[in-house]
């Protein structure tokens, strides 16, 4: 994969990337077709970029399931537009098989804070029963706990990159998939690749520069909304109309390109 070529020594083992955590940061988000990935990692590595290490090369794989109240009431946060919201996950990373139970808040000023605590990767569909969990859960969960359950799986692939001063974190995910674990609909989005920018605060970013440059369009992007969306029918979603019509074309245009390219 070139991914991989490009950074094979250029990279950085996760200890060192632990001090790059940014728990309490500001995120942005850009959407744009997978096409633009080798363009954009090439342009990183000029200006000094490092790649995270992810066992012999530095792509990871993540499983994510999200959890919700039983009407959604995390989802319709963030779509009536309230600033400070919450999102309920258990995330794992497929290379070692670490488990995560995690709980995001996004605050009125754009911050966003996440905690989480390690539980047995068995736990997974079931993190509330995990050891541990329910000191965890204690005074952080917006709505009853009995109300939660599984309501989305994601599954993708990411390369992590940081610049040279450690001061920015840069995720880039395609192969994005979203399976509802309450009505089964499954919805693929190859194609479509997400950059996130996390950095503490307003920094100037050379990764800014290099989005701008190769026209990648910044765009809020929530897997778990987006996903829950195109996945419910009959869900109120017009706050995320106009992302889904976006994304949709852009996944089109990677399938037209990929099509006449295979001479099909």
């Amino acid at each position: 994969m070139i991914e991989t070529k490009l950074f094979a020594e250029r990279t950085i083992p996760l200890e060192r990337m632990k001090g790059v955590k940014l728990m309490n940061r500001v995120d942005r988000k850009f959407v744009t077709c997978v096409t633009k990935l080798d363009r954009l990692l090439k342009a990183a590595l000029q200006c000094g970029y490092l790649a995270q290490e992810v066992g012999d090369g530095v792509v990871a794989e993540y499983d994510t399931i999200y959890l919700d109240t039983h009407s959604l009431d995390n989802y319709l946060t963030h779509h009536n537009g309230h600033l400070t919201r919450q999102k309920v996950r258990v995330r794992k990373y497929l290379d070692n098989g670490e488990t995560f139970l995690e709980i995001k808040n996004k605050s009125n000023n754009g911050r966003t804070r996440k905690k989480r605590i390690s539980i047995p990767q068995e736990n997974i569909a079931s993190p509330f029963e995990a050891p541990g969990a329910a000191k965890f859960l204690e005074g952080r969960l917006l709505y009853i706990q009995d109300d939660y359950s599984p309501s989305l799986r994601t599954t993708f692939k990411r390369i992590t990159l940081v610049n040279p001063e450690m001061t920015e974190r840069i995720t880039i995910d395609t192969g994005l998939r979203f399976e509802n674990l309450r009505n089964g609909r499954r919805f693929d989005m190859d194609g479509l690749m997400i950059v996130e920018l996390k950095q503490d605060g307003t920094k100037i970013s050379t990764m800014r520069s290099l989005l701008a440059r190769e026209g990648i369009r910044r765009m809020g992007f929530s897997k778990y909304c987006i996903g829950t969306a195109v996945t419910t029918e009959g869900l109120k979603q017009n706050r995320f109309k106009e992302k889904i019509i976006y994304t949709k074309k852009l996944i089109n245009k990677y399938v037209e390109l990929t099509t006449s390219t295979s001479g099909i």
